[in-house]
């Protein structure tokens, strides 16, 4: 349970949500290249997106966003660096058309769903992916989109050249961008790192 004073002190006034923020897990930038592969030839986002699994989207204005790493910092201070992997593809259907994702496996097998549970606690109106399916809240990293039998084709490709990737999930982070800009880092929260609030700021003499 988050118990910070900053969240309680601007929660209510924080509730705006936008599409230029995230939070989300990132594989480590050497680890990316046979996704940035596979992205940049089928994934329409590839330009505005690193490769990632959202945790929180849509998320905070840009003006909420110090306050909100501070929340986090709090909130996953007792949850514990996990492994992750990437060993197989899978779709979602959009009628005619399917996205085409890596499945996350991670180490414990719930650790993904236990962090973003954790995050949604500290935002619970931020329940935006919680709720877009009946399953709930499904991790994911996009790579692609396509049509009919196209689809087949591309995951049997996929899955041919494939090589497992695994990495430790130490950091979340907070992306955000500007109108037709890249998304980009603005604060990486670590797990499992004991929290120590800011000093209060000065006041004047």
């Amino acid at each position: 349970r988050v118990s910070s004073s900053i969240l309680y002190s601007f929660l209510k006034t924080m509730q705006r949500k936008v599409h230029t923020t995230a939070v989300i897990i990132m594989p480590p930038e050497h680890l990316q290249g046979p996704i940035q592969t596979i992205r940049s030839k089928h994934d329409k986002a590839y330009e505005r997106w690193m490769p990632h699994i959202n945790l929180l989207y849509p998320f905070l204005t840009y003006d909420d966003l110090d306050k909100a790493a501070e929340v986090l910092r709090e909130a996953l201070a007792t949850l514990q660096p996990f492994k992750l992997d990437f060993h197989g593809f899978n779709t979602f259907q959009h009628g005619s058309s399917s996205t085409i994702w890596l499945q996350p496996l991670s180490h414990p097998h719930d650790a993904v769903q236990v962090l973003q549970q954790q995050m949604e606690k500290a935002f619970p109106f931020c329940d935006d992916l919680s709720k877009r399916s009946d399953s709930g809240f499904t991790p994911h990293l996009t790579v692609g989109q396509g049509k009919g039998k196209m689809v087949d084709r591309m995951l049997a490709t996929f899955t041919r050249d494939w090589k497992p990737i695994e990495f430790d999930v130490t950091h979340v982070y907070i992306i955000r961008r500007e109108a037709d800009t890249p998304f980009r880092i603005v604060h990486a929260i670590p797990l499992g790192v004991p929290y120590t609030p800011p000093p209060p700021p000065a006041t004047a003499p």
